[in-house]
Formats: structure tokens, sequence, C-alpha cells
């Protein structure tokens, strides 16, 4: 039986960004901030895809901060 839990610091480096995220877009959707998890996941690698207003930025910043 093989090891699941065994990772190596890059699959756990990349399983940290993309767990924070998922939670970045799950908590954006609940507080009604309508971005896909793909603009989430650019945004927070400070890529600027164009389809997120600044207002929701601003907004996804915040949540990122926090």
């Amino acid at each position: 039986m093989e090891n699941k839990h065994n990772m190596t610091k890059e699959d756990n480096i990349f399983f940290a960004k993309r767990k924070l995220a998922d939670n970045i877009y799950k908590s954006a959707n609940l507080e009604g901030i309508a971005v896909t998890f793909a603009d989430t996941y650019a945004f927070m690698n400070n890529v600027n895809t164009g389809n997120i207003s600044i207002d929701d930025m601003l907004k996804l910043k915040g949540l990122k901060d926090a």
C-alpha cells in the first residue's frame, strides 16, 4: 500500500496555494462577489485577466489579507 500522505515540498506548496485560492473563492461567492475559480486563482498569482472589476479586486484583496 502506497503512503498517500508522503508529499514532497513542492506538492505541499501547490496544495497550500490551491487551498487558499479555493477558500477565497468560496468566501467571495458567499459574499456575493461574482468571480470564477480561475479568475480567483489568477488573482492570487498576480495575473490580471480583465474579467474582475476593480471593486471586486479590492474585495478579493480584503479576503486574501483576512
